[in-house]
């Protein structure tokens, strides 16, 4: 008479109560199995049950705990600081300065199952453009802010080999997130400052469609200002990229992308545009670099753009990368009050070479950026002090000189690249030079 599961747990528990030591069971992770095939060989339960509960018992044994489950990661940087400046073109006599500044992100990654992962990451500061507490920077020493930097769920709608056409990659991403459509590739000053973490939904689909060459499709809308009584001003990015090898030694690569913002308002040309609200008094004026009424065709902005780059690996230890990029904005608008033509235009190209873990890794680039040729509160911060309409150089460096801690500097040299438009406050202080030194420790 074959016997039920309920009989067969219950003599079980009795074999293991009677018959098995309980610490030997505790320290043996075989001990189940011994006792299943125990029961086999006495009748108590059948082979292909034996079979089955042991298969139960390793799958139960790999489950991971939840804590295998979380991964955390951070960084510190402390930076030291100075400015540098030459003649101003509207004859303002600008004192050099210098500073200490530091910024702290901790996050933390949890997979939760073949389909969701959820992370989050805490920063110091609270502008969008910078996560740097400045020393001093509060009357009295008060306690420095520290905000939600990313928060958000990333979905997996295929289990891996699974995806349609072959795809390596899906994703879609929801929430305060890391930004798909920055380039780590080189230095992307341009378009995107590397601090921003826009907010919405993303897509990023990858694909190999040949050996050594993959393809990576990005989409998103991003939500720039929620407003209750009209539709939101946003975002709607479109990205290409590819990678390809061409033998050992060489990779090239190039992304098309297409930024769609929708649905402007006031605020966000606020955010954007150079504003001289007193001729009297400069110092109550907005300087951020885009002409007023020459960005936008009223509320919409299309911006196209495209990067390549090409790096060779076949000098041992000192790999060297070429890169630059070109964008236009279709949008742009000439002015006569500010007597400005379309300013349109963005471009840059630059070099590195070296490994800042074998020896050092330098680079240099150099920048030109028209007053609407991007959104100016989303462009670099450092470069050009974060407006638009400037020219110049910028050198970098950097060394591992201990295990997951790096010295680096950056160096700008900026200066106006058109200082004849009556929009005084852009041109302000933009002739100079700003040096940054870094020590970076992660984790």
């Amino acid at each position: 008479m074959k016997l039920e599961w309920t009989a067969t747990g219950a003599a079980a528990l009795a074999l293991l109560i009677g018959g098995v030591p309980g610490a030997a069971f505790a320290d043996d992770a075989g001990a189940v199995e011994d006792l299943i095939l125990l029961l086999q060989e006495r009748g108590v339960i059948e082979e292909d049950e034996a079979t089955r509960i042991i298969e139960r018992n390793r799958a139960a044994e790999k489950k991971e705990s939840w804590s295998d489950r979380i991964t955390f990661f951070g960084d510190t940087r402390v930076r030291y600081e100075n400015f540098w400046y030459d003649d101003d073109p509207l004859g303002e006599d600008k004192k050099n300065r210098s500073r200490l500044r530091y910024r702290i992100r901790v996050g933390a990654k949890a997979k939760i199952n073949d389909h969701f992962d959820v992370a989050f990451r805490l920063a110091t500061g609270s502008e969008s453009r910078s996560r740097n507490q400045t020393l001093g920077g509060g009357d009295d020493f008060i306690p420095d802010d520290f905000n939600v930097d990313q928060a958000y769920v990333t979905y997996h709608p295929f289990v891996e080999d699974s995806i349609p056409l072959g795809g390596r990659r899906l994703d879609v991403m929801f929430g305060k997130m890391p930004n798909p459509f920055y380039s780590k590739v080189g230095k992307d000053f341009l378009m995107w400052d590397a601090d921003i973490t826009p907010e919405g939904i993303a897509a990023i689909y990858e694909v190999e469609p040949a050996e050594d060459v993959s393809v990576t499709l990005r989409t998103a809308y991003f939500v720039d200002d929620e407003n209750s009584i009209r539709s939101d001003p946003a975002v709607f990015p479109a990205q290409i990229d590819v990678k390809a090898g061409l033998g050992d030694d060489i990779t090239v690569g190039g992304r098309l992308s297409y930024y769609a913002w929708r649905f402007l308002d006031d605020a966000f040309h606020d955010s954007s545009e150079t504003i001289l609200t007193d001729p009297d008094d400069r110092s109550r004026s907005t300087a951020n670099g885009n002409i007023p009424g020459g960005l936008t065709d009223g509320e919409n902005i299309h911006i196209g753009e495209v990067r390549a780059w090409v790096q060779c690996t076949g000098i041992e230890n000192w790999p060297i990368l070429a890169y630059g990029s070109f964008s236009k904005n279709f949008s742009a608008e000439s002015d006569s009050i500010f007597r400005a033509g379309r300013e349109d235009l963005s471009w840059s190209i630059g070099l590195e070479i070296g490994d800042k873990k074998k020896f050092v890794q330098l680079g240099a680039g150099y920048f030109w950026l028209e007053a609407n040729a991007v959104p100016a509160q989303i462009m670099d911060s450092d470069l050009f002090d974060g407006r638009t309409n400037g020219k110049g150089w910028s050198f970098y460096g950097a060394k591992q000189i201990y295990s997951h801690t790096d010295l680096k500097f950056s160096l700008f040299l900026g200066e106006p690249l058109d200082d004849g438009i009556d929009w005084e406050p852009a041109v302000e202080n933009s002739d100079r030079t700003r040096l940054r030194t870094d020590i970076v420790v992660t984790f």
